[in-house]
């Protein structure tokens, strides 16, 4: 995620733990806020104030989503009437000039702000929950809790769970937001599991 970053602000989240780095917000003008941890505001050297927060610009912010898309906006325009775009895994909220003809939204652009969530796979995760679950055989469920709290690291890490202890000679994902798998080339760049197919950025 920290390619697609202009350097000033990919060279300050480099002197942060990772393990511990959840979201960036960006927004024109305004200064830097931070979830790290909780939540802070980015500086130069790091963790910051408001009043030396770093202060991206409006070229900035067009970069960084042209960088996300591939250097193809319009291939991504799906997902940009949606308010997002997904890179690495990774989730990008975003707000700007909304484009209609008539009722429907056609496009976003000129983007005036920018919420990147970085991921995490954090292994064993789901095994305090994954007892109740079982029943000879995996139950039907539903995952639910507020934004930020974990549900897509906790879906990656059950079907890592589910895929060694064999409950399933194979289990199939459909990852609709390319974010549980972060399948890139055919290959999943986040483990689920050696007897996982996925169904990648499939809108069902």
């Amino acid at each position: 995620m920290f390619e697609i970053l202009p350097k000033r602000f990919a060279t300050a989240l480099a002197s942060l733990d990772k393990d511990k780095l959840n979201e960036i917000r960006l927004r024109v003008g305004l200064p830097t806020s931070i979830n790290y941890d909780g939540w802070s505001y980015l500086g130069e050297s790091g963790i910051s104030n408001s009043e030396n927060s770093l202060i991206p610009l409006y070229e900035e912010l067009q970069d960084i989503v042209f960088k996300a898309c591939e250097c193809s906006v319009y291939a991504h325009n799906e997902e940009l009437i949606n308010g997002f775009i997904t890179y690495k895994g990774g989730r990008i909220g975003l707000s700007g000039d909304v484009v209609t003809e008539g009722e429907k939204i056609v496009t976003i652009k000129n983007f005036s702000s920018l919420v990147i969530r970085f991921i995490h796979a954090k292994v064993g995760c789901s095994l305090p929950a994954l007892k109740y679950l079982l029943d000879n055989g995996l139950l039907n469920t539903l995952v639910i809790s507020p934004p930020g709290c974990g549900k897509t690291t906790f879906i990656r890490d059950l079907t890592l769970q589910l895929s060694q202890i064999g409950i399933e000679p194979n289990i199939l994902v459909v990852d609709e937001r390319g974010e549980i798998a972060a399948v890139e080339s055919g290959k999943a760049t986040l483990f689920v599991g050696a007897n996982v197919d996925v169904l990648s950025k499939a809108n069902t």
